[in-house]
């Protein structure tokens, strides 16, 4: 069997970049016997990608739905996986079609995307809906897929994301943790209680309220406490307000944001922490709180979407809009060092159920179920 990847997703940082790599990357370590081939990205190990992707919007939905098409065809693919929410419509080919959809955010919440990401999704929601099969990430996401765009159950796959062996306890942080806080310009003291938020600055990220509780806990914690924010302005206008809000309150010197930081040091941040807080409105999975869990970081999430679903029962639980429940959640973490060691205890348990190699495996059946035409 021949598998086209659409590898443009891993030239885009986030989620959904990790999860593409670690799939092509466990398929290629563990299963030699099945072919690949990339479109549209980056390389991967020798796999230099077939039919280079236009950078313009309006060939963007060409390439996708038709310039492909001859490619896949001369490659001899049998199965194309399109790893982030679309592959080609029009199928001319004896190809069969895998989508991986990650969220819905933009049919769900189209008043926080920009009109041109909005007409995108109002384009790309009928190549989901003609896919041969649809792998969802979540429960939540499966069901919004079909509740939004009435897709027969049956037709999707739901299909966990792993979590990679880089993220774990390492015990040189610990011992070297006012070094590694340097790093990053955390002068901090020894006492402080350091509270990490990693995600895109975005309105969905739920920030303004995640500042505002901090801020009480702040006001009211005899430990002196820090919010450490990492992740690149995805929103210019939310990010003025994210600016605004932390000067208004003089937070200048408790709030650190620390903007894109490679994934590579995603791990040291973690164990850095002392609770990991992620409050967002809406995820399709939200690969950061296993990270965060399986760095030994207790973690404080939303009851809504698929949080609850990916938490387990590892993590306190609030609702994102609720700011006495968030500053609640973060001044009882603060004060109470065996609640924290509670749920550090329960994190790691959870992230057992979520590896690469079982999400490479359920792929591969898909990809097999949808060959043999079933």
């Amino acid at each position: 069997m021949k598998i086209g990847f659409d590898s443009r997703t891993l030239m885009v940082k986030g989620g959904s970049r990790t999860y593409a790599y670690n799939l092509i990357q466990e398929i290629m370590k563990e299963h030699k016997e099945i072919e690949i081939a990339l479109f549209g990205g980056d390389k991967v190990q020798n796999y230099t990608p077939i039919n280079p992707f236009p950078q313009n919007e309006f060939l963007r939905v060409i390439w996708e739905n038709l310039s492909i098409i001859p490619y896949m065809k001369k490659e001899g693919i049998d199965v194309f996986h399109g790893l982030k929410n679309v592959a080609p419509y029009y199928n001319y080919s004896n190809t069969k079609t895998v989508i991986t959809v990650h969220d819905i955010t933009p049919l769900i919440f189209p008043s926080m995307l920009p009109l041109k990401a909005q007409m995108y999704w109002n384009i790309i929601k009928f190549n989901i809906k003609k896919a041969d099969k649809i792998i969802s990430v979540s429960n939540t996401t499966k069901n919004d897929l079909i509740k939004t765009l009435n897709i027969d159950k049956d037709k999707i796959s739901v299909i966990y994301h792993g979590i990679s062996e880089e993220f774990k306890i390492i015990p040189t942080v610990e011992k070297n943790r006012s070094v590694y806080l340097a790093k990053y310009g955390l002068n901090l003291p020894e006492s402080s209680i350091v509270v990490l938020a990693v995600s895109t600055i975005h309105p969905r990220k739920n920030y303004l309220n995640l500042i505002t509780a901090f801020n009480a806990v702040k006001e009211k914690s005899s430990i002196p406490v820090h919010l450490v924010i990492v992740g690149k302005v995805d929103n210019e206008s939310y990010s003025k307000e994210v600016n605004h809000l932390i000067a208004t309150n003089n937070l200048s010197n408790n709030v650190h944001l620390l903007g894109y930081v490679p994934d590579e040091e995603l791990p040291a941040l973690y164990n850095l922490a002392d609770l990991f807080v992620y409050p967002s409105i809406y995820e399709g999975f939200g690969l950061p709180i296993l990270e965060a869990q399986a760095c030994g970081c207790p973690v404080i999430t939303s009851n809504l979407s698929s949080m609850p679903e990916v938490a387990g029962n590892g993590a306190i639980l609030v609702d994102p809009t609720n700011m006495e429940e968030i500053t609640s959640a973060i001044y009882t973490l603060v004060l109470d060092s065996r609640l924290r060691k509670e749920l550090i205890e329960k994190g790691m348990e959870n992230c057992k159920k979520f590896s690469w190699e079982k999400c490479a495996e359920e792929t591969l059946n898909v990809y097999a179920g949808v060959n043999n035409g079933k």
